[in-house]
Order: structure tokens, then sequence, then C-alpha cells
């Protein structure tokens, strides 16, 4: 959510371009190449060891990966076979290439893929097989969902491939399971653990002692259908808002700002990538409207608040949510307990925080304690506080833990590893002593869906058995 680098916000502006590098950006990142730190992979670190075609930076995310760790090439040097050189950025792409691959046409990308003509990126056609995930226990199948980068979501009426098998299509897996290749790599595409929710007895214990899985920055993916915005520039997630709920996520972190009177969902810097808040909340309304007994929670890193104190609340109600919004009046601060889940079915089931004082929404960090996000976050050995608004993890007058798992500048192809059962365990234990020996309530990750052992999905599972036998 706050994970951001201004410079790489303000250089990936090139993207809209259409030609690698313009010159009036080349001129403005050219003083600072010198400082750069030769430092790659990425993982939100800059270097200067990129050729020409790369000025200051080797950890433009290209393919959702460090274009520094690509081949070079040239007119004179070829690539290896299954790869061709893209002489605009001397480097040699997968033929033909995939989604978040620079291109100048339709013809350069795969099937089911188009260059973006703002973005100059492979992604999905707004054209391609439509689809719905597998039913999950307790809900209605998705309504209206979307396409997501290499998970494969098409329906059928056969299912049939068992977890671990070989598969094309969502359709062909078991109940619960969806066809996912994690990108980046070599991987396989084959049937991993696709949902998770709360169990039939959850309903009944209340909202503080049980766990979420919250999608981190939900609305920066690059899936068209539902949507019609502009794709985000910076990704965190490869499924769209409708089909991150329908596979489990619970929580939505949404970083608001206020364009020329509007308010847009963007990393820092909105002149490109920015989406409207408006289809985003209208989008959480119909699925909360097709699924009456479900609590959303809604986290805004909040840059509206501060100078236009009643917009976000004019928002939710202009898209509907109002009528679901529980009331601030009832949220406990003394570190009592929630309502159950099942009754906030009927006194609220969306959960609006933010993190801006002063305006009408509830301040967050009165209602939980938040452990660090970004590099500082990612060590699964321990569980340092968010020490720019939380108060300490061990503060029992806040009801809820939230644990962060994301890095300053997050790639599709490490979810798979970042996202490993084990490490998120390891982590998750230790928040629990960090926090005075509670259990996280929230889980926010990116890229959510990518696992090789059940990931963020199992370990909600694990964590809800820890919730179950250490609470009433």
């Amino acid at each position: 959510m706050l994970a951001r680098i201004s410079i790489l916000s303000t250089i990936l502006v090139a993207a809209e371009a259409r030609s690698p590098w313009p010159s009036g950006l080349r001129a403005a990142v050219s003083g600072w190449k010198s400082a750069a730190p030769k430092v790659c992979p990425c993982r939100g670190q800059l270097s200067d060891d990129c050729p020409d075609g790369f000025p200051a930076i080797g950890c433009f995310r290209l393919r959702l990966q460090c274009t520094c760790q690509l081949p070079s090439c040239n007119a004179t040097v070829s690539c290896a076979a299954g790869s061709s050189c893209d002489l605009n950025w001397n480097k040699c792409f997968q033929s033909p290439k995939r989604v978040g691959d620079p291109c100048t046409g339709d013809v350069d990308c795969g099937p089911g893929l188009v260059c973006g003509s703002n973005s100059g990126l492979c992604r999905a056609s707004v054209n391609a097989p439509q689809s719905s995930p597998p039913p999950l226990p307790l809900l209605a199948p998705a309504q209206s969902p979307g396409v997501a980068n290499r998970t494969t979501l098409v329906q059928s009426t056969v299912a049939t491939v068992k977890l671990g098998g070989t598969c094309s299509l969502t359709s062909q897996c078991g109940q619960g399971l969806l066809c996912d290749q994690c990108p980046g790599g070599g991987d396989v595409t084959t049937c991993r653990q696709g949902s998770w929710a709360l169990q039939p007895s959850d309903y009944d214990r209340p909202y503080n002692k049980v766990p979420w899985l919250v999608a981190h920055n939900a609305y920066a993916q690059n899936v068209a259908p539902p949507n019609t915005w502009p794709y985000a520039v910076f990704l965190n997630q490869d499924l769209s808002i409708t089909d991150q709920l329908n596979y489990g996520a619970r929580g939505l972190m949404l970083d608001v700002y206020l364009v020329k009177g509007d308010v847009y969902l963007c990393h820092n810097y909105c002149n490109f990538g920015k989406v409207p808040l408006g289809p985003v909340l209208s989008e959480i309304k119909s699925w909360m409207d097709a699924h009456p007994s479900e609590v959303v929670t809604i986290f805004f890193e909040d840059y509206v608040t501060r100078t236009s104190p009643s917009l976000l609340t004019s928002a939710l109600a202009a898209a509907g949510l109002s009528q679901y919004l529980f009331p601030r009046a009832q949220m406990p601060t003394d570190g009592s307990d929630w309502p159950s889940v099942r009754a906030m079915a009927a006194i609220g089931r969306l959960v609006v925080w933010t993190d801006a004082r002063g305006g009408d929404l509830p301040w967050q960090w009165d209602y939980y304690v938040e452990a660090m996000y970004g590099t500082r976050g990612m060590d699964s050995a321990s569980c340092p506080v968010r020490d720019n608004g939380s108060s300490g993890l061990s503060d029992r007058s806040k009801s809820l833990v939230l644990v962060n798992w994301f890095g300053d500048l997050e790639a599709s192809s490490a979810a798979c590893t970042d996202n490993q059962l084990v490490t998120l365990q390891a982590k998750l234990q230790a928040c629990y002593a960090a926090a005075g020996s509670r259990w996280a309530n929230f889980l926010a990750v990116d890229f959510f869906q990518h696992n090789t052992d059940g990931g963020a999905f199992k370990s909600l599972e694990w964590l809800s058995q820890q919730w179950r036998s250490s609470a009433p």
C-alpha cells in the first residue's frame, strides 16, 4: 500500500509513450543515473548496470521481472531458441510475448493477448473467453469474473483433475482448485488450491476472532473484464476485484487520491494508470448484493480526506454501499469483542477504515495494530510494528491485528516463492509472539492466488485452526 518508489513512478510513464525512452524522460533521469547503486535483481532496488536502452534503472518491471536479468541482444547478437530480440530494448523476450512484455502491435503478443494502446505492453484481450471460478463453500458462483494473468478461468461442466494434476482450464480442476502457473519460471500449469472461506461455525465467532485474507492494492491489476478503466501501472494483483472476492479475499486495500476534483486509485504518481474509485466501489457493491452473508473490509490509504473530509463517504453512498456500512459507534475501541460475523450481516457487513484523521470515516489505528510492510516486513522470523501510525503490537486496547506480507516493489514472478505456506506460517508465528500471544486477524499479500503448496489459502486455513483452538 505504502510500497512506492517515487522515482520509479516517474520513470514508468515511458510505457505510455509506445517508445522505449522519450527524449524528455531520458533528460529527466540522466542526472540521477550516475548516483544509482549497482544492484540487481530488483525487489525495489535500483541499478545502472543496464545498457543504454535502460537509462537509470535496471529494475523496470517488464514482464513483472527485472529487465536486467533478460539476455541482451542486438542486430548481430541473436537470442536463444524460443525467444526473439526486441531491438527497442536490446533484450531477448519469449516469442510470442507474454503478459507485461513490451509490444508495438497485437502481432507481438501471444494467444488471447493484445498490445495495450496506452501501456505498450501485452495484456489480456477484453474479448478473451469469459469464465466463472469453481463454486466456493457458502458462496454462489461468480456473476462477472475477469480473466487473470497466467490463471486460466474458463467454465466447463467437467472437473476431474485433482490437486497437483496438469490442467489447461480451471473448470477441469476439482472444487476449490484453480488452474494456475507461477509466472516468470518454468513451472507447469497444474490444479492448485484456489480458494479459502470461513467454515460455517466461524460465522458465529466475533469478527476479531477469525482470520481474513486481504488483497494489498486490490485495484492494481491488469485484468480487463468486468473493468473498463485503464490498467494500473504498478501491479499487485492479477485477478479482478470480483475474482479476488470470489477466491476468498475479504479485505481490500485501496489507495485514494484527489485528481482535479475526482477520486482515483493509484500509486503516488497518478498521471498514468490511475483507476476511478466509483467503478471499483460499484463492483464491490454488486458482489456484496450477490453474497448477503459475507463481511468485507476496505482499508483506505487516504490522500483525499485531508482536504475533502466527506468525499469518500459520498463516493460510498453514490455506489450504493452506505446500506452495508458497519456503524462507527459500534466499533469497539477498548479491546472488547466485535459482533459475530453472522450478526454483522444484519448490523452492517462492510467495515471501512481510513489512515487519515478528521473525516467522516473511522481512523484505522483506533481499532487495530499493524505490522510493518515492505522490505522491513518481509522477514518471516521477525514482526516489527508499523512505525508511522500503529501503536505497539501488544496494545490490547485494539481488538484486531493486521500482518502485512508484501515487498516494496512486489513482482508476480516472486509470489509463489514469497507466499509459500511454511514462510507465511513462520511470519504469523513471529507476529503472534510480538502481539502478546494474539493471532493475526488480517493477512495482506500480493498476488495471493499464486502458490505451489497452498500458499496464502493454506495459511488462512492454518490460522483459522489456531483461532479456534485459542479463543472461545
